[in-house]
């Protein structure tokens, strides 16, 4: 059996991390600004969430903080073309993730 050095270890671990890039909004951010899209009011969005109108706004105000994809404008969070370029990276991601998932369990 191969015992490996906790140094080895490390810089494995180290290597595999800087290799590794974070996606610039959770998937939980993606959904929300999808949903936003689709919603009349934020207390409408909020519903859907089942979340309080602030929690939402939090999140939003979070978002817009992160990545141009949201803006306020006169009070009134408004999806940038950005946000709604990823809108529709997000639906076609998902659709992409269903095939893939759908074709797996056919498999087996």
């Amino acid at each position: 059996m191969i015992v490996r050095s906790k140094a080895i270890q490390l810089k494995e671990h180290q290597v595999s991390q800087e290799t590794v890039q974070d996606f610039g909004l959770s998937s939980k951010q993606c959904q929300l600004l999808l949903v936003f899209e689709q919603s009349e009011t934020l207390a409408s969005l909020a519903e859907r969430f089942e979340r309080d109108i602030s929690v939402i706004c939090r999140q939003m105000k979070k978002i817009a903080e992160m990545a141009p994809v949201l803006e306020k404008k006169r009070g009134i969070w408004k999806l940038t073309q950005t946000g709604r370029d990823l809108n529709q990276w997000t639906r076609e991601a998902i659709a992409s993730q269903n095939r893939i998932l759908m074709k797996s369990q056919n498999e087996y």
